[in-house]
């Protein structure tokens, strides 16, 4: 488990429940990936209150998050939207209630990961979260 090499919560592209059961078993925050009110509706099943919204642009971006989540707003689901998410568009996500955190590849890229590029990342993140 992630948990193992020190991963204080975990988060997933896609909804699967024995992976979800096995992070609750060990009371690991885990927020499953969801796309769609079904897989929202598993989740309530399994007490889960924090989803990843994925690939959040391609599903149709904020204006999908607000129809979708809409009928489960009195239940306190919090989402972290990912997939398309970059400098242009975040304020935009971060600005609905419902929104928790986002994240996004842009803000570290594989290439710069590989080269160990840390302060070029770190000041881009800084960057941003600065602006916000």
């Amino acid at each position: 488990m992630a948990s193992d090499h020190g991963a204080k919560f975990g988060v997933a592209p896609g909804f699967k429940e024995n992976v979800i059961q096995a992070a609750l078993d060990i009371g690991f925050p885990f927020a499953p990936g969801i796309m769609t009110p079904s897989e929202i509706e598993a989740s309530i099943e399994m007490d889960i209150r924090v989803l990843k919204y994925f690939p959040a642009e391609a599903a149709g971006g904020t204006g999908f998050l607000k129809s979708m989540s809409a009928p489960y707003s009195h239940l306190g689901i919090r989402y972290i939207p990912t997939g398309g998410i970059n400098a242009g568009n975040l304020q935009s996500y971060l600005d609905l209630p419902q929104v928790l955190a986002c994240g996004g590849s842009w803000m570290a890229a594989k290439d710069e990961i590989r080269a160990g590029n840390w302060d070029q990342i770190r000041s881009r993140c800084k960057e941003i979260t600065e602006s916000l």
